[in-house]
């Protein structure tokens, strides 16, 4: 006689894997027609919403902690180095996808962003299709690690 074996914890893997679960995402951009076309290209991928500035962020995080924050660099209330190093910091967001957006180049720049605690950091302008993917890609291996943010 055979033995029956349990599958559901690969059952459950491939679910995780293969079935795209809805996140909150913030995005914070001065530039809010330029952050809306962004969000446009997520679709019903995730939830998102748009501010300004970090003090809106802040208060943003305050009633609903992000799974996806992306913010530019150069914010008009204070640097997007210093949100990101905030958002790392607090307990609800620790293992939330940060990433940064800008227009610097410079290698300096993208080494900063990395030591405020960020995943991941892309250069303007972007496509926003090009974003839903690499947004989507960097969901898929968090969702991978057995982290989704729930």
């Amino acid at each position: 006689m055979g033995t029956q074996r349990d599958f559901t914890f690969l059952q459950r893997l491939a679910q995780r894997l293969f079935t795209p679960t809805p996140h909150y995402m913030l995005i914070v951009d001065p530039d809010l027609s330029g952050a809306q076309r962004l969000a446009s290209g997520l679709g019903r991928r995730h939830s998102v919403a748009v501010v300004g500035s970090a003090q809106e962020a802040l208060h943003a995080i305050a009633m609903r902690a992000p799974y996806i924050l992306v913010t530019e660099l150069d914010l008009p209330d204070a640097s997007g180095l210093e949100l990101l190093a905030a958002v790392r910091a607090r307990p609800a967001t620790r293992n939330a996808v940060l990433v940064a957006v800008t227009g610097r180049t410079a290698v300096r720049d993208k080494i900063a962003v990395f030591q405020a605690g960020a995943d991941d950091c892309l250069v303007k302008p972007l496509d926003p299709q090009t974003f839903a993917e690499h947004i989507e890609h960097l969901s898929n291996f968090r969702r991978a690690l057995g982290d989704t943010g729930d």
